[in-house]
């Protein structure tokens, strides 16, 4: 879901801009070897880099998990957004920089969105600036794809929801 819109980027620079060799992938514009090629972990589990893409996570998948609203999955378990009911459409769930959370606009959609994110990047909805792409090197089981960090069936409407975020950490 990498090259979202987002601000300040210039998604031609990078040391990535010419594209990564074979088991490797671009974190912060540089190619690194992938920890997830290639993928050790079990059919039903998503393989997922560490942070700092040193090692290989086995993680339980999003697909088969239902939240309620004001929750999310992360990891296969569902977790409490902050915000107290879901967000309307082109809204995120983010940190209101008080403790609490609200839902803000989606600064990634529409005419918000800005110039695209780089190689490995993605637009940070609550910011609308670049940030790394929480599905780079995530790997997950036949018939899922990655969005928001998360492996979701493919087709499944919920794989765009960028889930909460935390404006205090921008």
């Amino acid at each position: 879901m990498g090259g979202s819109g987002g601000l300040g980027a210039d998604a031609g620079t990078g040391k990535c801009a010419a594209g990564c060799g074979s088991g490797e992938l671009c974190n912060s514009g540089e190619c690194v070897d992938d920890p997830c090629a290639p993928n050790s972990c079990a059919a039903e589990k998503a393989c997922k880099p560490n942070s700092d893409f040193t090692q290989a996570n086995c993680l339980p998948s999003c697909a088969d998990v239902t939240c309620s609203a004001g929750q999310t999955c992360v990891d296969g378990a569902c977790v409490a957004t902050g915000c107290a009911a879901a967000c309307a459409a082109n809204e995120v769930c983010a940190s209101d920089g008080d403790g609490g959370y609200a839902c803000v606009p989606d600064l990634c959609q529409g005419d918000a969105a800005g110039a695209p994110c780089g190689i490995g990047e993605t637009c940070e909805p609550a910011s609308g600036a670049c940030a790394p792409d929480p599905c780079n090197g995530v790997k997950c089981p036949n018939g899922q794809a990655c969005g928001a960090g998360e492996c979701r069936w493919v087709g499944d409407a919920s794989n765009g929801d960028a889930g909460v975020l935390d404006a205090s950490s921008e």
